[in-house]
This record gives structure tokens, C-alpha cells and sequence, in this order.
């Protein structure tokens, strides 16, 4: 009589990663109903300071399936961020308290600061494909899946600082693409690209909404723990 052997537990891991990423230039609108402001602000540029608080940083936890181990699902929080380079001058179109605007001027005229830095937070459902087995010491993945966005924003707009907090943005989506390589039975070290493409709307003072979207690409390193 043939006995069944017993199925082999999952491989959970978990994953901490530090990196950088560069934001993509944005259109940024600002509206206030209140005041008669709606404003576009044209191709704004962005900056990172990976290292200033908070820093930028990605964890994941998950697990393969025990049947089909080069498939793997997980969830994954990168905290990421963008600080727009207010000195530059952009261009500009809509209305201003109740005035119509059209030019190119410095942004500071309207927004003195705008900061994403504490931070953009990604929650994301991730489905994987690895192209080695568990066993294998160079393990290259792809991964992707949607995310939801919940971002904390300080901005001056007409010089007046928004009340900072987090804010439930909407969703966007990730993917990802890198490889690990395994050190031991239980360690190994990963290196990764990512892209992310989700909602950057936040509040500003008088009741209004300063908007534009997030699209970034990440480069990351991290150690990777079998649990």
C-alpha cells in the first residue's frame, strides 16, 4: 500500500528593502472653489532625499505555493516619497482668485512648498513568478499587482501651510522586476526595479485640493529572510 507523502509546508519570506526612485514630472492642479482658484501647474520636476526622514523603504511579506513554487503571492508597503522643486519656473494656465492665468512664471508664486515626504505609502496585492526553483541560488522574479495609495502632504499654497495628515488617495498599480540570490538556507540578498503609477491628490488650506499623479520608477536592495 502506497502511503501519500505529505505535502511540503509553503516558503514564506519576508523582505526589507532600502532604495531610491525618481518621480516623473507632473502636471499639478490646485483648486480652491473658495477662492476662485483653479490652477494648473505644468510639467513640475521632483526630487526625492532618500536618506532625510522618513527614508524611503519597502517591505514584503509573503509565501510560493507549495504545489507550484515558482508562483508566489504577497503584500507589500512602499513608503516612498517626492518633493516638487518649487524654484523652478513652469508653465501655468486656469484661474487664480477669480483672475485668469497664462504664462511662465516661478512656481512660488503659487505654491511655495509642496512635499510629499512622510510619505507616498503603496499597499499592494502582489502575484509573482519566479524563473528558479527554491533550491536554485540565483532566483530572478517578476511581479505586479494593484496597490492602494495613502499619502501625507505638507504644501504652502498662496503661502498658507495645509493642516498636515494622511489622506486615502485612490489606487494605482506596481510592477516589478529584479532577482535574489541566496546566501544560505534561510538568507538571501535581492535586488530589484519597480514602477508605480497611482493618485497623488491631497488637501490644502481653504478647503481645497492640490492633485497630480505619482508615476515613479524605484531601484531597491534588500535582504530577504525565509521564515
Amino acid at each position: 500500500m502506497l502511503i501519500p507523502l505529505p505535502e511540503p509546508p509553503p516558503e514564506r519570506f519576508f523582505v526589507f528593502s532600502l532604495g531610491t526612485s525618481q518621480t516623473h514630472t507632473s502636471d499639478v492642479r490646485v483648486r480652491q472653489p473658495e477662492k476662485g482658484t483653479d490652477l494648473t501647474l505644468q510639467r513640475v520636476r521632483w526630487g526625492i532625499r532618500t536618506f532625510e526622514p522618513t527614508i524611503y523603504y519597502a517591505l514584503e511579506v509573503g509565501q510560493f505555493l507549495p504545489k507550484s513554487p515558482r508562483l508566489g503571492v504577497s503584500l507589500d508597503l512602499t513608503h516612498n516619497k517626492a518633493i516638487a522643486h518649487v524654484r523652478d519656473a513652469v508653465g501655468v494656465t486656469g484661474t487664480w482668485k477669480g483672475s485668469p492665468v497664462s504664462g511662465t512664471v516661478p512656481m512660488t508664486n503659487y505654491v511655495q512648498k509642496l512635499r510629499y515626504t512622510n510619505g507616498i505609502n503603496i499597499l499592494s496585492a502582489l502575484g509573482t513568478y519566479r524563473g528558479a526553483g527554491p533550491d536554485a541560488r540565483f532566483q530572478p522574479f517578476v511581479t505586479g499587482g494593484p496597490s492602494y495609495y495613502i499619502l501625507w502632504s505638507r504644501n504652502y499654497v498662496d503661502g498658507i501651510e495645509s493642516a498636515t495628515d494622511y489622506r486615502k488617495a485612490g489606487w494605482g498599480w506596481l510592477g516589478r522586476t529584479g532577482f535574489r540570490y541566496r546566501l544560505s538556507t534561510t538568507l538571501s540578498l535581492q535586488a530589484a526595479v519597480s514602477y508605480t503609477d497611482g493618485p497623488g491628490e491631497v488637501r490644502t488650506a481653504e478647503n481645497g485640493f492640490l492633485s497630480t499623479p505619482l508615476r515613479s520608477w524605484h531601484e531597491t536592495v534588500g535582504v530577504v529572510w525565509k521564515l
